[in-house]
């Protein structure tokens, strides 16, 4: 009797967790990932490493309609020169949100070019301020490339796209 009121109670105690994690609040819909989207971003690099390929993922979350929503980023960058390669991102953005691919495409180059002013420590965008902290910190003191410095500049560019889409969402 003592066992059926220990395995009772963890049963219980179970159920209450399972049912309360899958509350409406704490979902996260998403299409399939299996679609990606490759954004059409004219700094990209044609020649490029396989070998030396950095692919960095991260995810973009946003609310509508009381329903939390996740958007797969992926970010191909070339490490031993330093050159983006890709920017892709799952479908299900530019369904949910309505917003196109144009915008965002504009949104990223816009994000990249900064306010166009000549004083480089001046008017810097995130973008160009994050490349340059890359920059500083994986550079020793002779100027030579330190092991990070291009997964640091391939997270810039998920920084970027995700800095993207929170301007530009609707939600």
């Amino acid at each position: 009797m003592r066992n059926f009121k220990k395995l009772f109670f963890l049963f219980f105690f179970s159920s209450i967790t399972v049912i309360a994690s899958n509350s409406n609040s704490d979902k996260v819909f998403c299409d399939s990932f299996e679609e990606m989207v490759s954004l059409n971003l004219p700094f990209y690099a044609s020649d490029y490493e396989t070998e030396s390929l950095i692919e960095e993922v991260n995810f973009y979350y946003f609310t509508k309609d009381n329903n939390r929503y996740s958007v797969k980023i992926l970010v191909s960058f070339d490490n031993r020169y330093e050159n983006l390669v890709n920017i892709s991102m799952s479908s299900n953005y530019f369904n949910i949100t309505e917003v196109s691919q144009v915008e965002v495409e504009e949104g990223i180059v816009s994000n990249f070019n900064g306010d166009g002013e000549e004083n480089q420590n001046d008017g810097m965008s995130p973008h160009a301020s994050c490349i340059e902290a890359c920059k500083d910190k994986y550079t020793d003191d002779d100027g030579n490339k330190i092991r990070g410095r291009g997964a640091c500049k391939a997270n810039c560019w998920v920084d970027t796209t995700i800095r993207t889409l929170d301007a530009i969402s609707p939600f």
